[in-house]
């Protein structure tokens, strides 16, 4: 194949495979280097960005979090208060305050990922007065949990013959659960 004898356009279309194939050559001896560091320099710079703001984000993270348990605490269960020390307060302020303490079954837990959330049902007969005192009683000064809902009803009693008002309320405890899926026995 003589060079000479070779058209301009036959010429030029070598010209641009050679040029092509020289791209293609020069790219993956030097440029694919130089373009590989500069992705990984991108991704340390924007890596340093993130650490310099990290101590920064962690003291905010810790604000929500200490506003949170603030929030929470009225859930929390006391090692001390548990369900025998709501019966002891509730019975106590029944038999003072001449009320009838009608149901206290069980507690009952759900499970979530991080809590065990426990309710307890409370049924309490009296008068309205009585009743609000002790509503209040549980709710602002007793630590045993959070009053989550209450209903005041009056409901006929066959045995006695006559109208009485029933204060159900239900109390919400929660308990933080241990890394190893067992119930956290300090209640915290």
């Amino acid at each position: 194949m003589n060079w000479n004898n070779l058209s301009y356009k036959v010429k030029n279309k070598y010209l641009i495979a050679g040029g092509a194939f020289f791209l293609v050559i020069a790219y993956l001896l030097a440029f694919n280097k130089t373009v590989e560091l500069y992705l990984f320099s991108k991704d340390q710079k924007a890596k340093l960005i993130h650490a310099k703001e990290a101590p920064e984000k962690r003291r905010l993270m810790e604000i929500k979090s200490n506003a949170l348990k603030e929030k929470l605490s009225s859930y929390f269960a006391d090692s001390l208060k548990d369900q025998g020390h709501l019966l002891e307060v509730v019975s106590i302020f029944c038999s003072k305050n001449n009320l009838l303490l009608q149901e206290l079954p069980n507690e009952e837990f759900y499970e979530d990922k991080e809590f065990i959330i426990g309710t307890t049902k409370i049924k309490v007969e009296g008068h309205f007065t009585d009743l609000l005192k002790l509503l209040y009683l549980l709710e602002q000064k007793e630590a045993v949990g959070r009053v989550s809902s209450s209903s005041f009803d009056m409901i006929y009693d066959n045995k006695r013959k006559k109208k009485v008002l029933v204060l159900t309320m239900y109390i919400q405890t929660l308990k933080i659960k241990l890394k190893n899926n067992k119930k956290d026995d300090a209640k915290i």
